[in-house]
Order: C-alpha cells, then sequence, then structure tokens
C-alpha cells in the first residue's frame, strides 16, 4: 500500500503548565475522512495563569465530535461548560463514579469563578477610575493649574484587562446533559472507524486511561491517554490496568 495512504492521528496538548489539561485529537483516513475529539478539558489553577481560562480554544469547539474526561479533578474538567459555551455540540464519555461528582466540582468551580470575577471586575472599575482621574488631572485648567500639572507629569498606570466570567450555572446544566457514562473494560464506538476503551485508573475513583484505536479495513492505529496516571491507590486498593494491545 502507498505509505502515504495511512491513518494518522495529530494529538496537540494545550496545557504546557500543570493544570488546563486538555489534549485535541485529529484523525485523517486515506480516503479523505477527518474526525476531531478531544481528552479533558481543563481549568489552570495556577494564579500566574488564570488568565488563560478565558482564551480561545485552539480549535473550533463546534468541530469537536465528541470529548472525553479522564477523571473528575477541576484541571482536568472545569473547561467542560466553556467549550459547550462556545459550540460544543457533542457528547462527553466519562465513567459513572466521574459523573455523579461533576455537577459538585462544576458548581463549586462556577461559584468560586464568581467571587473571582467580582473582585476583579471591583479592580479594574476602580483602576479605570483611577487612570481617568489622572488624565483629566494632567491637562490642568490654567495658569492657577500648573502647579498641579507639574505634580502629575508621570503617565498613569495601564488599567488591567477586563475580566471574563467564562461560563455560567446553565452552562453546566447543558453540559451536564452532554454526559455519557461508560464502565471500565467497556468498549464504545463513538464514530465510524473509532473504538474507545476505558481501562481503570488507580488515580482517583473513577479515573480511567483511554485506549483509542482508529482503523480501516487495512490498518489500524492505536494510542493511550493516562491523564494523571497512578498505579496503586492507597484508599481504595485499586490498581492501574495498562492495555496488553497498547
Amino acid at each position: 500500500m502507498d505509505s502515504r495512504l495511512k491513518i494518522k492521528a495529530y494529538v496537540t496538548s494545550y496545557s504546557d503548565e500543570v493544570t488546563g489539561s486538555c489534549n485535541h485529537v485529529k484523525v485523517t483516513w486515506p480516503d479523505g475522512r477527518e474526525l476531531s475529539f478531544v481528552i479533558d478539558c481543563g481549568l489552570f489553577q495556577e494564579k500566574e495563569h488564570l488568565e488563560r481560562n478565558a482564551e480561545k480554544f485552539g480549535f473550533t469547539p463546534s468541530n469537536i465530535e465528541f470529548a472525553i474526561a479522564t477523571h473528575v479533578h477541576t484541571d482536568h474538567v472545569g473547561r467542560f461548560p466553556y467549550l459547550v459555551r462556545k459550540g460544543f455540540q457533542g457528547k462527553i464519555y466519562t465513567t459513572e463514579e466521574t459523573r455523579q461528582l461533576l455537577p459538585a466540582i462544576l458548581n463549586e468551580t462556577c461559584d468560586r469563578m464568581q467571587e473571582e470575577y467580582e473582585v476583579a471586575l471591583k479592580k479594574y472599575k476602580a483602576e479605570k477610575q483611577a487612570v481617568r482621574k489622572a488624565k483629566l488631572d494632567s491637562k490642568g485648567r490654567g495658569k492657577r493649574d500648573k502647579q498641579r500639572r507639574e505634580y502629575t507629569k508621570e503617565k498613569p498606570k495601564a488599567v488591567t484587562h477586563m475580566p471574563v466570567l467564562i461560563f455560567e450555572r446553565k452552562d453546566i446544566d447543558v453540559c451536564l446533559d452532554r454526559v455519557n457514562t461508560v464502565a471500565p473494560f467497556e468498549t464504545f464506538y463513538p464514530a465510524e472507524g473509532l473504538e474507545v476503551t476505558f481501562y481503570p485508573n488507580a488515580h482517583i475513583g473513577g479515573a480511567v486511561l483511554v485506549h483509542v484505536r482508529a482503523y480501516d479495513e487495512n490498518e489500524e492505529l492505536n494510542f493511550l491517554f493516562t491523564g494523571d496516571l497512578g498505579m496503586t491507590n492507597p484508599v481504595t486498593g485499586g490498581e492501574t490496568i495498562i492495555p496488553d494491545e497498547v
């Protein structure tokens, strides 16, 4: 077979930090068919990177066929409502245990973000007001204001960016309606030419490794997404199962 006519998978990670996990996978088949999906869509939690949560995704959400959540930690699921808000229409696959915990995690995240947004908005308005006042003072009103003009020659500080609230409770409700559960060791077929199997991951309860198999009548391509890998769980006694085929 022509070496150029092979199944190809392009995987792009949109987080170079500890948090904010999001992997965009684009699979192309020899017949020209293409399909995109995402593994996890997490929130950036480091204080110095919080502004990245409001950034545009490096892909078009409406073009994403489906999504998978490896486990329920906020840095892996915290931006799923934002993904929905930006146009994602597909299903989100995860385990039953993760689905049960997801509402509490997302609502707590939303409440915390709302508080941070209100504080940031108050700061933004205060800075904007200070800059406006400084500009007026620097202009002066005539000879009597000469002394004031001399004192206000220093350029006013720039205003920080307008804060953005990336999602609300209504976005969470839509997101949760999209969740479909899959049991560990269960294989499902989210799209033509794609086979996905969950394997237990001892990181936390409900966490899974995600084995994806892209195939056609001539070949197959296997790859594994681990999420946060933990080989044994000291609390539950669970063990991670790494599939032999990978």
